[in-house]
């Protein structure tokens, strides 16, 4: 499994791919990125918990930059069994993004955008599509709530025009 998830991350790390999966799956194969507008972006991202220094570690991620001005922040998640923590695990990324963008230059802040890219191809994913999917809410507490939802999109599952589009 640590071998297969290398080689998705290695491939996913070519600029020009990832502009790719990105063009395809959020902008139905409409160019709104380019490969050289891509740098990339340390996954790492530390937080204290319990006294001790923790780390949490997208799969990839990459800034998207016109000139100097940084457009977006893009990260993958590569997942081959359904994960009800997911969406967790993508706001707290999400999360230590925005964070650092505050923590440095506060006047020009940028979306953070993270895409789960399930290779899962047994089963459909079952999953949690949403934070409040995955809690137990108290009805009194709902409309107070946040909802946060993962960006999912199962490969094996594409359709063959989507697929033509890579």
């Amino acid at each position: 499994m640590a071998q297969k998830d290398t080689s998705e991350k290695i491939l996913e790390s070519y600029n020009d791919v990832f502009s790719d999966i990105v063009n395809v799956l959020l902008f139905n194969g409409k160019q709104v990125l380019s490969a050289d507008e891509l740098e990339d972006q340390a996954p790492r991202s530390y937080y204290k918990a319990d006294g001790k220094i923790r780390e949490i570690e997208r799969d990839v991620a990459k800034r998207w930059k016109n000139g100097n001005i940084r457009v977006a922040c893009i990260g993958f998640e590569n997942q081959t069994a359904s994960d009800p923590n997911m969406p967790l695990r993508v706001m707290g990324y999400d999360g230590a993004e925005y964070r650092a963008q505050l923590l440095g230059d506060s006047e020009n802040l940028y979306p953070v955008v993270t895409l789960v890219l399930y290779f899962g191809h047994d089963k459909p994913w079952n999953g949690p599509l949403s934070l409040k999917e995955r809690l137990n809410i108290p009805k009194e507490f709902e409309p107070y709530v946040n909802d946060y939802k993962i960006n999912l999109f199962q490969i094996a599952y594409l359709t063959h025009e989507q697929v033509e589009l890579f």
